[in-house]
């Protein structure tokens, strides 16, 4: 995918924070779940809901050097 950011190991900067994104979950439910990372904290948030969070701006990944 040319133009498409790899999303794995990227930063996503989340109400003043940085999160480490890592793996991508297949929950028993059907639903799809991201990894965020924070120093030793780990948590999982859907898919779904980070979409939504980085369409209206409250959530942005972090731009890397080129």
């Amino acid at each position: 995918m040319r133009d498409a950011t790899k999303l794995t190991g990227a930063t996503l900067i989340k109400e003043e924070s940085e999160f480490q994104l890592g793996d991508v979950y297949l929950a028993p439910n059907g639903e799809f779940y991201i990894e965020l990372k924070k120093g030793s904290t780990t948590m999982n948030m859907r898919i779904q809901e980070l979409q939504k969070e980085l369409n209206s701006g409250s959530c942005r990944i972090k731009e890397t050097p080129k």
